[in-house]
This record gives C-alpha cells, structure tokens and sequence, in this order.
C-alpha cells in the first residue's frame, strides 16, 4: 500500500495566501473595466490549485473531503467578487455603496472562515510533528516544505538521472585529454563537464517540453 500524502505544505499555502487576500483592497467602485482585480485573480488562483490537488491518488478520503469543502468555500468567494463587479456598472448611489460596502465584508468573513477551518486541520498535524521530533534526545527543528503540485517533477531527481546516463552512452564516448588529476569522464577535465553539462541542458528541455 502506497504513503499517504499529507496535506500540511498545501494547507500551509493555502492560509498564507489568504491571509494576503485579507490585505488586498476588494473596492470594486475603485476598479476600472479593464483593470484586473488582484483578489478575484488570486482566489481563482487558490481555486485552480485546490481543484488540480483533488486530482492527487494519494490523499486519504478524509483529506479529500477537506479538499471538497475548501473547493465549494472558494467557489463561493469567487461567485460572490463575480457579482459584485457586475454590480459595478451600475450609476454609484446610497444603495449600490451599501451593496459593495456587503460584498468587502462578506468576503472578508468568508476568507476568515476559511482560514479558520484550513488550520482546524493543519494545526493539529503540525503539533503532531513538533511531538514527533520532541521524541529523539536532543531538540529538532520541523520542516514544511514549500507546496508545489502534486504530479510536478523533482528537478533534484531529473538532475540526478541526467548526472547518470545509461551505460551504453557512457562507453561511445571517446575522450583524451591530458588532465593530470586523473579523474573518469566527464570530471576529467572543464571541456568534458562543460560538453556533459550541455548534454544534460538539452536532455532536460527535451523531456520537459516534449520536444
């Protein structure tokens, strides 16, 4: 049976960002026709993002309920900035500054919301590491890696496999060179890593973009 994934470097992102869209100015009288709203664009962001994690094999049923929730939450935040600007093509009066003045609340104290029931989950698991790490002899610090997509590639790993070619074109290699520090192919000498180095640049942007 496969690892289960944990969530905590998504859940980690997920209330960072949306404590910055607690700062972000939501003023839609403000906003031009064709001036992007910053708020609108990062919660549709946040929303791509929970969407695509949805798609990860490896979540326990539990975490993917979660995910549908925090999906729904988003959805709902982004429905709510959609109607407000269609609000704002309306001529400005008592009412429509009152109706924008309930959509800025509104959507503060659903990002509050949220924010409040992401940590409901992550707290508890990063409590759970710090116990964790408190086990061994001497204190030890915990580590949240920084989010990035569930199927996106280690450049560590790809890196790795480009600094070991399979043997066979290791061995039609033909190189000479009069280095004295003796050391095999391609540290043998800068115009051998700098030809190895080149090899590796192409094979990475071959399998990276398929081309």
């Amino acid at each position: 049976m496969s690892k289960q994934r944990s969530p905590v470097a998504l859940y980690s992102h997920l209330s960072a960002k949306l404590r910055e869209f607690g700062e972000l100015p939501t003023a839609f009288q403000q906003r031009s026709d064709k001036e992007p709203l910053p708020a609108l664009e990062l919660i549709q962001k946040l929303q791509n993002i929970v969407w695509h994690e949805q798609l990860a094999p490896d979540y326990d049923e539990r975490t993917k309920e979660q995910l549908k929730q925090i999906y729904t939450d988003l959805d709902r935040m982004v429905y709510t900035m959609e109607e407000a600007l269609a609000i704002c093509v309306l001529p400005p009066n008592s009412i429509f500054q009152a109706s924008i003045r309930g959509y800025n609340e509104s959507l503060y104290r659903s990002s509050q919301l949220l924010i409040s029931f992401i940590r409901s989950y992550l707290d508890p698991m990063i409590d759970a590491m710090i116990l964790e790490a408190e086990k061994e002899a001497q204190p030890m610090a915990i580590c949240i890696n920084a989010y990035k997509p569930w199927d996106e590639a280690d450049p560590v790993s790809v890196f790795r496999e480009l600094l070991t070619p399979p043997r066979a074109e290791v061995e039609c290699v033909t190189h000479r060179c009069g280095s004295p520090n003796k050391e095999p192919w391609p540290k043998c000498c800068g115009e051998a890593s700098a030809a190895m180095s080149k090899k590796m640049e192409e094979a990475y942007f071959k399998e990276k973009f398929n081309l």
